[in-house]
């Protein structure tokens, strides 16, 4: 009886095994067939240029915004944070142009509305992140880690959420774009563990210097160029699942 039972459970498993193979498979498959038309690994090294040259800008963007605040702003200070704003911008509208490279039997928008539209979408955005912001470190004073955590998800999957809706030329469906988000924030955060275990890598095994901070630099650019890919990758499901809805 024991051994017909542990049979069972071995038959199950390989079955299963099998199972999880094959429609890993198909998954794999599906994603050849729906992006091979793009050259994915352009538009993800464009991503990842515009988000490397925007990090500082919008670092400095947020710190003065925060330290301006309690002083009051001056005209040179509101000055030098519109123009902060308008450059980090530039990566909004890297996100539309990608997006109407994919969906290219649509219409284009013009350049300008674009541009105007991406600014206001950047301030939006920005907004948000100085939310967030105070509310981990009310937390963190608090320490209310876990509440901390859930507030950082949140806030990466409504931002995620919030630009997959305003940069794709269609309607999107709400429940499409939500759960498509939250995979890409989930993906988020194992690549970010992911990276934190490699820099601590660097930092055990470094015996020079210099070799240590370019592998940092490697690292996180390549950490940002596959998040870039990622999300691109959703940008083009959701055009395929568009294109479906069409045809239907």
């Amino acid at each position: 009886m024991h051994k017909d039972f542990s049979l069972c459970i071995f038959l199950f498993k390989k079955i299963n095994n099998k199972n999880m193979k094959e429609k890993i498979k198909k998954i794999i498959n599906e994603y050849y067939e729906i992006t091979k038309n793009y050259s994915i690994r352009v538009l993800a090294s464009a991503i990842t240029y515009n988000l490397i040259l925007i990090i500082f800008p919008l670092m400095i963007l947020i710190d003065t915004i925060i330290n301006k605040l309690w002083m009051g702003l001056g005209i040179s200070s509101i000055l030098f944070i519109i123009s902060l704003i308008w450059s980090t911008s530039s990566l909004v509208l890297t996100f539309k142009q990608i997006s109407d490279i994919v969906y290219y039997d649509i219409d284009k928008r013009g350049y300008i509305k674009s541009r105007l539209l991406s600014f206001l979408y950047c301030l939006l955005i920005i907004a948000f992140i100085i939310i967030l912001l105070f509310l981990n470190l009310f937390v963190s004073l608090r320490e209310y880690y876990i509440l901390g955590f859930i507030t950082e998800f949140l806030g990466i999957w409504l931002i995620t959420s919030f630009i997959y809706k305003k940069i794709i030329p269609v309607n999107v469906r709400y429940y499409q774009m939500l759960a498509h988000s939250i995979v890409i924030t989930i993906i988020w955060y194992i690549m970010s563990f992911l990276f934190t275990k490699v820099i601590r890598y660097f930092l055990i095994i470094s015996y020079n210097k210099l070799y240590h901070e370019f592998a940092g630099i490697f690292v996180f650019i390549y950490f940002v160029y596959l998040l870039s890919y990622i999300f691109i990758g959703g940008i083009i499901y959701q055009y395929y699942l568009y294109k479906n809805r069409i045809i239907k």
